[in-house]
């Protein structure tokens, strides 16, 4: 049995434990069948799992952001906090609809009253970013630690951003080193590349490329967009690695195939040198 079936069928069974259904027998199908009958029944717990399932693009579904949002809302209509996070996050990005951060905010707080963790840390993402609010980093701090509390391994990341910056409390590297090294160690992408930049910078630590690569890298490899960019250029210059120019291209072009701006700019750079024939990135060692 495949992994990801085996714990859908754990899903499935605490969603429908009172109902002493069977999934045992079904095939990945007949299983993502009987979970829309429940959903199609009005069950909120299985409308916000096949929400998620839409918007994560797991259990067997295709990512499909606008059925994510029509069986979110359904759920969240009945009360169900995770899914009033969910379609909160939805209005957010504006991923299967509008982005409207005005309904945003307003299911993040629904979610937040039912005490949803990861809604008290979307909103205190947007005290901190002041998105359809006045900006307000003590409230958001407040957000954040209340979320970290819970176990919300982001708000960790978030509370780190606010002491590497000085964003409402003096600058203080220590504790934003504290705070990332927390959230990576929990495996958050961001932070995990956060650390290798202080790392790099020497900030609130001793300079050390080694270490600085080895935790960008890890955050490449996790699909982080910027780690892949900055591992790009790592390589490039030789920093805390050996210095490769194959690698060097092939962390730039995942970069810049997500759409990073500065990749994209510096493959354009290595076509031109390629084509005049010096030396740069190259897709050659």
């Amino acid at each position: 049995m495949k992994k990801w079936f085996a714990s859908f069928l754990i899903a499935l069974c605490c969603v429908f434990a009172c109902k002493a259904m069977t999934f045992a027998a079904f095939t990945g199908r007949e299983a993502i069948n009987v979970l829309k009958a429940e959903a199609e029944n009005g069950d909120a717990d299985a409308q916000f799992l096949l929400g998620n399932s839409y918007a994560e693009g797991i259990h067997g579904l295709e990512k499909n952001f606008s059925q994510a949002f029509d069986w979110y809302e359904k759920a969240a209509l009945q009360g169900n906090a995770a899914a009033q996070n969910g379609l909160g996050e939805l209005y957010y990005k504006g991923y299967g609809v509008k982005q409207n951060y005005s309904k945003a905010k307003h299911w993040f707080e629904k979610a937040a009253n039912q005490g949803d963790v990861e809604a008290w840390c979307n909103l205190g993402a947007m005290y901190y970013k002041g998105h359809h609010v006045q900006q307000n980093y003590r409230k958001a701090r407040e957000l954040f630690k209340k979320a970290e509390l819970q176990g919300c391994v982001r708000a960790k990341t978030f509370l780190g951003n606010i002491y590497y910056k000085g964003h409402g409390v003096s600058r203080d590297y220590r504790k934003a080193f504290g705070w990332w090294k927390k959230a990576a160690e929990q495996g958050d992408a961001k932070a995990k590349c956060n650390l290798g930049t202080m790392y790099a910078n020497g900030h609130g630590v001793s300079q050390d490329y080694y270490k600085a690569f080895k935790w960008i890298e890890t955050s490449a490899q996790q699909g982080f967009i910027e780690a892949q960019f900055v591992v790009s250029v790592m390589y490039l210059k030789g920093e805390g690695v050996s210095q490769n120019n194959y690698k060097a291209f092939e962390w730039c072009e995942k970069a810049a195939e997500k759409g990073h701006i500065e990749a994209q700019e510096l493959l354009g750079g290595a076509v031109r040198e390629r084509s005049r024939g010096t030396s740069g990135l190259s897709q050659g060692s």
